[in-house]
């Protein structure tokens, strides 16, 4: 999705020198870009590993990260539990 381009890319798609885009995007939402983006993947994820079949390295490409490991460790980090615990 287009969240998950390169943040610099996106700024660029808007026309937008990066530090406005950044700085729009915090004054907006109160966080930065990279925060945003890493909360709209774990919400993605949470619905995939709730309502899909889909293995963890499917998912954690789905939401745009390389591996299982770093999609793993990163939705811990954000959720205090694994994604299999998750997925229950």
């Amino acid at each position: 999705g287009f969240m998950c381009r390169p943040l610099p890319e996106i700024a660029e798609l808007l026309r937008m020198p990066y530090e406005t885009f950044r700085k729009s995007v915090r004054d907006a939402l109160g966080m930065s870009p990279g925060h945003f983006r890493s909360k709209c993947r774990m919400e993605h994820a949470k619905s995939l590993l709730t309502d899909s079949d889909l293995t963890l390295e499917q998912i954690a490409v789905r939401v745009g990260y390389s591996d299982a490991f770093a999609f793993s460790k990163q939705f811990k980090h954000q959720t205090g539990i694994s994604p299999s615990r998750w997925r229950g």
